[in-house]
């Protein structure tokens, strides 16, 4: 079951795997900088402890590197099927301090919920997951009385698999504004979760009405007539 928003990763399409043919061909040698993140692997659909880490690849020769090919920066490998997305490494980290520095720096001098959203998704988009749970509590707190940002929080823990903790920000953003899109999607997929189907539907009544299907996706709805 898919979760609602939640991490959005601006990764490169996906490479084609390193391939060696009786030891000859390509390979990754290295493993540096690693993080892990629960979540769901966009190519098998198994949710797992995603990983992402720097490191080289190489052509070989009987699997030894003959030619070094380049640094790469390796975004999600599954471990269960292995695929991954893929970004050169020194362009990875351009991107990283140019988005996140700048982004940081609209929030601090113009402190909006807009800013403070685009800041925290600038953390994920780049997986400095530490950093963005510490903007993540500054904004609970700071925007307390903001529905969109709660519903945004949910969302975001959503996607990193913490869906326990996604529940009171959706529950509060549909306190705040029980016509909020965002806020009943979320409640309808943690009631989906726990077999309350009836209850997910009250939810998503909104887009039951003519003409929903041209201002919200339907997914939702897809995900509870499978449930």
């Amino acid at each position: 079951m898919p979760a609602s928003g939640g991490l959005r990763i601006i990764p490169p399409t996906f490479p084609s795997m390193p391939t060696t043919i009786n030891g000859i061909g390509t390979h990754y040698y290295g493993h540096k900088n690693a993080d892990k993140r629960t979540g769901t692997c966009r190519s098998c659909g198994s949710h797992v402890m995603l990983e992402s880490y720097d490191t080289r690849l190489w052509f070989v020769v009987v699997y030894i590197p003959i030619i070094p090919l380049g640094r790469k920066r390796i975004i999600d490998q599954c471990p269960v099927c292995k695929r991954h997305y893929v970004a050169d490494a020194d362009h990875w980290e351009t991107q990283k301090q140019l988005n996140v520095s700048g982004a940081l720096e609209r929030f601090h001098s113009d402190p909006t919920p807009e800013h403070a959203i685009e800041a925290h998704q600038q953390f994920l988009n780049f997986q400095q997951l530490a950093d963005a749970a510490e903007l993540r509590r500054e904004m609970a707190e700071k925007f307390g009385q903001n529905a969109k940002v709660q519903a945004y929080l949910g969302s975001a823990l959503n996607g990193m698999g913490q869906v326990g903790e996604a529940r009171a920000y959706f529950q509060r953003a549909f306190e705040l504004r029980p016509d909020l899109p965002e806020a009943r999607v979320g409640l309808a997929y943690d009631h989906m979760r726990s077999g309350r189907l009836d209850e997910a539907r009250q939810m998503l009544d909104f887009l039951e009405k003519p003409g929903a299907v041209q201002l919200y996706s339907l997914e939702s709805v897809e995900s509870l007539a499978d449930a």
